[in-house]
């Protein structure tokens, strides 16, 4: 008899602890983040560069330091990780063309973009950030 319930034992804790777990919990159900550049939140996942290009400063209002997955060019071209330890990202220094990325000591994500030609076509940067399990992208839009 002894043997027999030993052996329930087990069973009856692990349906107990399944039947007092709060299914929805905490975790999974974070908060959207809260992108800020240049000190103003953004609505919108694009964001418009000027035609003289200038500093932007990234970061997460709501959030710590967001780390970066992946950096695109104009939607179709990865630029960012490249071949190297993508856990690398506060070290990221990216220097393309019409751009430069890089953290600053604050954690925020530096974006020096150059001036185009009006007559020049429309360019884009795409992040796409975590903080943690939230995820999100902004793209900066230089038209």
């Amino acid at each position: 008899m002894t043997k027999k319930i030993l052996n329930i034992t087990p069973l009856l804790m692990a349906t107990t602890m399944l039947i007092a777990c709060d299914i929805e919990g905490k975790d999974g159900n974070w908060d959207s983040i809260q992108i800020t550049i240049n000190g103003q939140r953004q609505k919108s996942s694009t964001y418009d560069v000027p035609a003289d290009g200038g500093e932007f400063k990234i970061y997460s209002k709501n959030y710590g330091e967001l780390w970066l997955n992946r950096v695109m060019e104009n939607e179709d071209t990865k630029v960012w990780p490249e071949d190297r330890d993508w856990t690398d990202y506060r070290n990221m220094h990216l220097t393309k063309e019409w751009y430069e990325i890089q953290y600053d000591e604050s954690g925020n994500i530096v974006v020096n973009i150059q001036s185009k030609e009006p007559s020049a076509s429309a360019r884009a940067i795409t992040f796409e950030v975590e903080c943690g399990d939230a995820f999100s992208s902004i793209r900066l839009l230089q038209k």
